[in-house]
């Protein structure tokens, strides 16, 4: 998560160097006020969160499948 957070800083970062701004135009945003980077910022913690989560929950679900089917019970005591 905390990964693609901070790609997504450079990027910007690196935008600006060369006199370049992010704007994201049905949204708003436009890198060259603090606003818009706050709400960048926090869009991309989200975003990034939100991913997180619905990885867990595809793990979830498919750890669930397995132990219905019988064939993951052995591997999971493995790890647990």
């Amino acid at each position: 998560m905390r990964y693609r957070f901070v790609q997504l800083q450079q990027l910007v970062e690196q935008l600006r160097e060369r006199d370049i701004h992010f704007v994201i135009l049905n949204l708003g945003i436009d890198t060259r006020t603090p606003t818009s980077k706050f709400f960048l910022t926090v869009m991309a913690v989200a975003f990034s969160e939100l991913d997180s989560e619905m990885i867990k929950e595809k793990q979830h679900s498919g750890i669930k499948l397995g132990k219905q089917n019988g064939n993951i019970e052995e591997e999971l005591k493995k790890y647990i």
